[in-house]
């Protein structure tokens, strides 16, 4: 044993201990020792520059500690400890850069045992050890560890200004406490506390760099397992094996499961003026679904108990990769979902035993809504068309819902209790029409009979629109891609090729610029 003396010029004072082990504290390590007498501390030291958050915490087992931390000119800055804890914390912000000193103590007379000392300095460099759990973490990972008496465990990730950050922690015997450091060290936001075992933290970074995540116990002296997830928006990620998100195609129907503090991510692409229909059906426990622009924007964010059926019907006001967040709404809570995607006007998939797809006038089409199903059909009308849609249901309310050509929605028809639904509508513009159709009251599933009258499965041109001294035209009927001749001519005789294209993906072609001729005829080959 040895006497250390701490100079504190301030007070033109000595303090003199009796220091039983002098050492370095590493940032990140797990310093274990034995505290035989009350009298007698275990000192170590450490370096900090000016705006650390410096994170001390001491876990002890047979005795009460006393845990304090003095600064580079040997002033006492904090101290904790007393009977009957045996986990203590110490959380200060360095206002001078220098060597601190930590000394670790019984905090009762006569206790002795061990203990476990944990050092978290951040933004600085640290160790992760054997058998513990932390370091780099990639978005979309599923990190899993084990907290022990006292532990912090630190994860760093980077991101850009203007991300969507969001974190999320699940535990298991013991209530967790979430913690976000910004790239100067400085704490950003904190979670946690008993009794929660779900904590959650979304937060939209201001600056470029390296954040820190720090997870610990929330309620002191407990110890358990835990999960942590990132999603990090519109940066890259990955799904990991036997987790659910990626690509999204339109149309497609999306099955996952939610463990605890479970968040997954999927992503599609879309074009200005699309309508976006985002619709998540859940079985035991309540969901939260979330839509993120290109730039990483939260858009929209929908659910919450006692929900199992969320919508989100937005319009895109730019084009790019969307990300789509689903999570429990509710905290705590896991079970299984399904994720469905309607976005009009783009291409779309019938997944096998689905229903939709392109309609024929006269047509009569049966399905089954699911919870939160979404089914999309199609049809062909040119102006003046009138157009004639009636939904019926059974065992559920339906919600029938007409978009035009470009993606605006046209008419929206359904509510409850009423189980038959009409749709009259006039086209102004030609092209290619959908129709929606969905439970038009939350949660209910059923059967349903969808017919429609008015609408072209046959080729057809429709009249000419005069805009100045040019002419407009548009055919409709074709198969997307296939290609197409326009020809002219005044006399009915003599044809004469003055357009060759292809249909685009609404079964429609537009010629413009045609100079007005009077007496002038059009018609238009598919070869």
């Amino acid at each position: 044993m040895k006497i250390t003396c701490l100079l504190m010029p301030l007070f033109l004072l000595t303090l003199c201990l009796n220091i039983a082990n002098a050492g370095a504290l590493i940032n990140g390590a797990n310093q274990t020792g034995i505290i035989l007498s009350n009298n007698v501390a275990d000192s170590y030291t450490f370096t900090a520059n000016t705006g650390d958050t410096i994170n001390l915490r001491l876990g002890t087992t047979n005795f009460s500690g006393k845990l304090q931390l003095y600064g580079p000119d040997a002033a006492l800055l904090e101290t904790v400890g007393a009977y009957p804890v045996n986990d203590d914390l110490i959380s200060y912000s360095a206002t001078n850069s220098g060597t601190f000193t930590v000394l670790v103590s019984s905090a009762v007379t006569g206790d002795s045992g061990t203990y476990a000392l944990h050092l978290a300095q951040i933004p600085e460099a640290f160790i992760v050890p054997d058998g513990d759990e932390g370091g780099a973490i990639t978005n979309g990972g599923n990190y899993t560890g084990t907290i022990t008496l006292g532990d912090l465990d630190m994860f760093t990730f980077t991101a850009n200004a203007g991300h969507s950050i969001n974190l999320r922690l699940g535990t298991t015997n013991f209530s967790g406490k979430l913690q976000l450091y910004g790239p100067n060290g400085a704490l950003l936001e904190a979670v946690g506390g008993y009794p929660v075992t779900d904590d959650s933290i979304a937060y939209s970074a201001t600056n470029s760099g390296t954040f820190t995540v720090l997870v610990s116990d929330g309620y002191g002296g407990e110890t358990g397992t835990y999960a942590l997830h990132l999603a990090q928006i519109p940066e890259p990620f990955i799904v990991p094996a036997g987790d659910q998100g990626g690509a999204m195609t339109n149309g497609g129907n999306y099955t996952g499961t939610i463990t605890l503090g479970d968040l997954d991510m999927f992503t599609f692409t879309a074009n200005a003026g699309d309508s976006i229909n985002l619709r998540l059906g859940t079985t035991n426990f309540s969901g939260n679904i979330q839509l993120y622009g290109p730039n990483g924007a939260l858009l929209d964010s929908v659910g919450g108990y006692p929900d199992t059926d969320d919508l989100i019907a937005d319009t895109a006001t730019n084009s790019g990769t969307f990300t789509v967040l689903v999570s429990d709404g509710y905290g705590g809570r896991t079970g299984t979902y399904a994720l469905h995607l309607a976005q009009i006007p783009e291409p779309f998939i019938v997944p096998a035993g689905d229903q939709g797809g392109a309609m024929t006038n006269g047509g009569n089409y049966t399905g089954t809504l699911t919870l939160a199903d979404l089914d999309m059909f199609t049809f062909t009308a040119c102006k003046g068309d009138v157009i004639h849609l009636e939904l019926k249901t059974t065992n559920v309310v339906g919600h029938l819902q007409l978009y035009g050509p470009s993606g605006a929605l046209l008419r929206s028809v359904g509510s409850y209790p009423f189980t038959d639904d009409l749709i009259n509508y006039t086209a102004t513009n030609c092209g290619t029409f959908t129709v929606l159709v969905s439970d038009g009251y939350v949660s209910e599933t059923g059967t349903y009979g969808l017919t429609a009258n008015g609408i072209f499965d046959a080729l057809s041109l429709s009249p000419p629109v005069i805009s100045g001294t040019n002419l407009i035209l548009t055919g409709v009927g074709g198969t997307t891609n296939a290609t197409v001749v326009l020809y002219s001519t005044t006399n009915l005789t003599t044809w004469t090729p003055v357009f060759t294209n292809h249909f685009n993906q609404s079964r429609a072609f537009h010629y413009t610029n045609h100079p007005v001729t009077l007496g002038e005829y059009f018609r238009f080959v598919v070869p």
